[in-house]
């Protein structure tokens, strides 16, 4: 994902699906060059459909599979 395209999705709700079977789900506030992102109102989901509510959090960028921005 060109950076650009991140940049625009700043301040909406974003869904990142992880390598290791878990999805984070939250607000995309800010991400850097190797796109760790830093997520507000962010829900943790596991592949059993469990959701844990995490509030801010960062996610590491290198364990990232797939970016879908929501809004």
């Amino acid at each position: 994902m060109p950076l650009k395209v991140f940049q625009s999705a700043i301040k909406k709700r974003i869904r990142l699906i992880m390598r290791k079977d878990k999805i984070y789900e939250g607000i995309l506030e800010d991400y850097d060059v190797h796109i760790n992102v830093y997520l507000t109102d962010a829900t943790e989901i596991s592949d059993s459909g469990c959701s844990i509510y995490l509030g801010s959090t960062i996610i590491n960028g290198g364990s990232i599979a797939l970016i879908d921005i929501c809004d």
